[in-house]
């Protein structure tokens, strides 16, 4: 398990963990600026869309990644955005990625989402938890409220709910970096 920072209040008073992932799921629910989709109008873009399903919930979202063109350098992730129906938790989780994502190169995308997954997903001896393993508070900086995600290590049952927006993206991503900007299946957490 990786070790986490504990919340603070504004008097530096550590808060309750699971108080401050509720807070948080629902602030993120409130305030998702990156719920919908964007119109592409420029020939600097290209754009992949990459859907993903979740069985046992229901929940099925679609993200729309725009990324700028090979031919401007290093790329980078313009905008990110997603629709769709699911849990406040999926949306939490959507929500906060494309906000850690936005802005990134494909390579620090690649990196970051390596990180949540360690998050959701510590690794064990002989598990299939994420091979990045952050340990470092430099290291989980770039995570910013994702980090409250760690609280679902207690509850294994929700790691699937948040990893459907996690995985739906690290295949965007990866397709991306391949330059693979054709249609995609849909990402499933089974």
């Amino acid at each position: 398990m990786i070790s986490v920072p504990l919340p603070r209040d504004s008097n530096h008073t550590v808060q309750d963990p699971l108080a401050h992932f509720q807070a948080m799921v629902l602030e993120a629910n409130r305030s998702a600026r990156h719920r919908g989709h964007l119109q592409i109008d420029s020939n600097d873009a290209l754009e992949i869309r990459q859907s993903g399903v979740n069985p046992l919930c229901g929940d099925s979202l679609e993200f729309q990644l725009v990324v700028s063109a090979p031919a401007l350098g290093q790329q980078h992730l313009i905008s990110v955005r997603f629709i769709g129906e699911m849990s406040a938790i999926t949306l939490a989780s959507a929500e906060l990625l494309a906000r850690m994502l936005e802005g990134k190169t494909l390579l620090e995308a690649s990196e970051h989402l390596s990180r949540a997954e360690a998050v959701l997903v510590p690794h064990t001896n002989g598990g299939k938890g994420s091979e990045c393993q952050p340990n470092s508070p430099d290291e989980l900086a770039p995570l910013g409220d994702f980090l409250s995600f760690s609280v679902l290590q207690r509850f294994p049952v929700r790691i699937k709910t948040a990893s459907l927006s996690l995985r739906s993206l690290q295949n965007a991503v990866r397709r991306a970096l391949d330059q693979d900007f054709r249609p995609a299946g849909a990402v499933s957490t089974e």
